[in-house]
């Protein structure tokens, strides 16, 4: 689970937590939820999900280098990892990973944002 309120810095975060974090990001391989899909759905469905989950992909991957610009700028005025993060945490209501782990429409409404 993400942290429910940020007051300060965080300097530890139990490595279940962490682990469940990094996990959110990472998304289903599209040939998998094909496969899912097809054997409830039918092979049409099966291929509306693939694009689905390869376009998801693509704005993960887009956000993410977004993302990293967006660090690498304050990065370059001075601001340590940890206040970048914060920043992020203030700016947008929620941490990176999770900014990561939305749904295809709120990852490209972000993405948009930054």
């Amino acid at each position: 689970m993400p942290p429910e309120q940020v007051d300060g810095d965080l300097f530890l975060i139990d490595p279940f937590t962490l682990e469940e974090m990094a996990n959110d990001t990472c998304l289903e391989a599209p040939g998998d939820i094909a496969t899912r899909v097809g054997k409830a759905a039918g092979p049409a469905a099966a291929k509306s999900a693939l694009k689905n989950q390869l376009a998801r992909i693509a704005i993960q991957r887009d956000l993410s280098e977004r993302i990293a610009q967006w660090a690498g700028e304050f990065r370059s005025k001075g601001y340590q990892d940890r206040e970048i993060n914060k920043k992020f945490f203030i700016e947008q209501g929620l941490t990176i990973n999770q900014a990561l782990a939305q749904k295809s429409v709120d990852m490209k409404k972000l993405l948009e944002e930054l």
